[in-house]
């Protein structure tokens, strides 16, 4: 990460007292686990090829209305990721603002991205009911296989 986007690094004590910066910018690193933060690349790195793919620059802080527009192509085709992957995605996000020393974008935030999340747990609701609409897959019994034996083969008894 560019050294200006570091917190801290526009503070006053940067340059007297960089070790004290140093330790402050380590400890917020070390916040979170080495595993949360691969998950959390996968995020992040979906968020950067997003806003780099229609031209916004800077990629941070996001507004409110660029990441609803993010969150929205995730759910929608050709990701179709499911609510739960979203929410994780814009958790990494989120977490990658605190980490270059911006505010949350969601603090005070408008109830818009509430209620994408909801429209995306609909969507969820109804592709499942039409997923769920097959018939059941039943197991293979004996009886079965042998009435698919004799479809198959008319001439088997």
């Amino acid at each position: 990460m560019p050294a200006k986007h570091r917190p801290f690094a526009s503070h006053p004590a940067a340059t007297q007292h960089p070790h004290i910066i140093e330790n402050a910018q380590i400890l917020l690193g070390m916040a979170i686990g080495e595993s949360t933060r691969q998950s959390y690349s996968s995020g992040v790195n979906s968020y950067i090829k997003f806003v780099d793919s229609i031209a916004i620059s800077p990629a941070f802080p996001a507004s409110i209305e660029t990441l609803c527009l993010w969150i929205s192509s995730l759910a929608m085709a050709p990701n179709y990721l499911k609510l739960g992957t979203c929410k994780v995605y814009l958790t990494a996000v989120i977490n990658q603002h605190i980490e270059r020393g911006f505010n949350s974008p969601l603090e005070n935030a408008p109830p818009m991205l509430d209620r994408l999340f909801a429209g995306i747990k609909r969507l969820s609701a109804y592709t499942d009911d039409i997923n769920n609409s097959k018939e059941p897959k039943l197991p293979i019994t004996t009886d079965r296989g042998i009435l698919m034996a004799r479809q198959a083969n008319p001439h088997v008894r």
